[in-house]
């Protein structure tokens, strides 16, 4: 598996800099804030999330569009948020403006898989193949043929909760 490659500028502290464009998906920037748990809005730490109710049991934020599903291990891409960048990432992002989102505190979380394109090879060359939004999951053949553009992590234990009632981290 290959990653999509776009430039990015980056701080002295070696941190993505500029305001998010959010109807548009950086490779890198997603990829960055997915595996090491930053917020898309400002890629500080989005770890230790509490809530008022359960102040003992930290989780990362992650906002995903409103819909059947909750109670089961939920697929995303969309990065986590931190307490301070919830409300305006919920604002913000059209597709959750259009659809509704939920709020979930989520305490279990693995790397799941990736979402592109696939390739083949033809007589002509390597040839791109129609994709799809549906995540390849990691040890998957095809991934030997696929450009990644985001990852994916599956959710396995959260919570829904309400943005007004989170505690930022210690």
């Amino acid at each position: 598996m290959l990653w999509g490659r776009v430039s990015q500028n980056r701080g002295l502290d070696q941190l993505p800099e500029g305001a998010p464009q959010w109807k548009l998906v950086h490779p890198a920037r997603q990829r960055e804030t997915m595996l090491f748990l930053r917020c898309q809005v400002c890629v500080q730490s989005a770890k230790g999330v509490t809530t008022v109710q359960r102040p003992g049991r930290p989780g990362v934020l992650f906002l995903e569009t409103a819909g059947p599903g909750l109670g089961q291990p939920i697929r995303t891409a969309q990065p986590p948020v931190c307490v301070e960048h919830a409300h305006e990432a919920a604002q913000r992002c059209r597709h959750l403006v259009r659809n509704g989102h939920v709020a979930l505190l989520a305490t279990r979380f693995h790397l799941h898989g990736v979402i592109g394109t696939p390739y083949t090879w033809a007589p002509t060359g390597v040839r791109a193949l129609p994709g799809s939004d549906d995540p390849l999951p990691y040890g998957d053949s095809r991934l030997r043929w696929f450009l990644a553009s985001q990852l994916v992590r599956e959710l396995t234990e959260y919570q829904v909760v309400n943005l007004a009632d989170l505690v930022p981290a210690a």
